[in-house]
């Protein structure tokens, strides 16, 4: 998949109420893989095999990333993607994240405007 078709699934999939994120302690942290089964615009792309072995990390995709390549294989966030997501570079895959996990770019709609903003200067800048 192109970055602009992976941006439209993630933006096409999203509200404010339904994003991969749990309440700890008083603060909202996203997931790859929540309890109740959520994935987050990066655990969406990942294989089932990798979110059962690494949906619970904390941390951004550059955390992921290490410890993958520290663990299981150079290849890093590639070898935990489906094939149709691999081959695009991790900032790409941070800003996506971003954009997810922030809520001030989403609404009971999907994007809000500054959500589609940021939507779009990531499809331009991959």
């Amino acid at each position: 998949m192109t970055t602009k078709e992976i941006v439209n699934q993630i933006t096409d999939t999203y509200t404010i109420n339904n994003r991969a994120t749990d309440n700890v302690c008083g603060m909202e942290e996203c997931r790859y893989l929540t309890k109740d089964g959520r994935m987050c615009a990066v655990g969406m792309c990942m294989n089932e095999l990798s979110l059962k072995e690494f949906g619970t990390v904390m941390g951004d995709v550059h955390d992921l990333n290490e410890i993958v390549e520290q663990k299981v294989s150079d290849q890093g966030l590639d070898y935990l993607l489906k094939e149709e997501y691999k081959g695009h570079p991790l900032k790409f895959w941070k800003k996506l994240q971003q954009l997810h996990d922030n809520k001030k770019y989403w609404d009971d709609d999907g994007l809000n405007e500054r959500g589609k903003r940021l939507a779009n200067l990531i499809i331009d800048e991959y």
